[in-house]
């Protein structure tokens, strides 16, 4: 999307059996779409309205912060328990209950070995 494009029909949560997005989430997605704006249309309050005004300075500045931080990668070089659960999504499609209960305590063996 293009900082051209401007939503001009959202609900909130606030709007009653028609909107379900939350606030923080609309202002999040705004900001990090590069719209410049975006279209309120709650039904019977203004709650919607208010939360995106109390809201978006600190969500900007939030924002405007992860912007401008450097961002490190490294190579571990071996896995890490960070690495642990998407080895198991993955391992999960591929294996049955069974073998992947079996393939778990094997890595989990083998990283308190170290």
């Amino acid at each position: 999307m293009s900082s051209d494009f401007v939503h001009l029909h959202l609900h909130t949560q606030y709007s009653l059996l028609d909107g379900a997005n939350r606030t923080k989430d609309l202002i999040e997605h705004v900001l990090k779409s590069g719209m410049s704006a975006m279209a309120v249309t709650d039904h019977g309050n203004m709650f919607g309205a208010f939360d995106i005004q109390m809201e978006l300075p600190r969500m900007r500045e939030a924002l405007e912060r992860i912007q401008v931080q450097r961002k490190v990668l490294k190579d571990p070089g071996k896995f890490t328990p960070f690495a642990f659960p998407i080895i198991v999504d993955r391992l999960r499609e591929k294996l049955g209950s069974e073998q992947l209960e079996d393939r778990i305590r094997k890595m989990t063996e083998r990283l308190e070995k170290g």
